[in-house]
């Protein structure tokens, strides 16, 4: 999982329950984030609003696939 903050403000406004839940946080990258630039697997728009609103944005990882569903039953 990731999660964004704003860099000038590192966790200050990331509530502690959520720090403390995630254990131990690493610095993975620094990049500059626009509505122009578009992210892998969040929309930077909302990446964006949420930052600036809540002070960060946490991106879960995609659930797994479910491949058992795939399997055709038996006729």
């Amino acid at each position: 999982m990731y999660l964004y903050v704003d860099s000038r403000e590192e966790l200050n406004r990331v509530p502690e329950a959520l720090v403390s839940q995630l254990g131990s946080i690493s610095l993975v990258m620094t990049m500059l984030i626009s509505t122009e630039k578009k992210l892998a697997r969040a929309d930077s728009a909302k990446v964006l609003a949420e930052i600036e609103d809540k002070g960060f944005y946490l991106q879960l990882p995609p659930p797994p696939e479910d491949y058992m569903a795939q399997v055709k039953k038996p006729s």
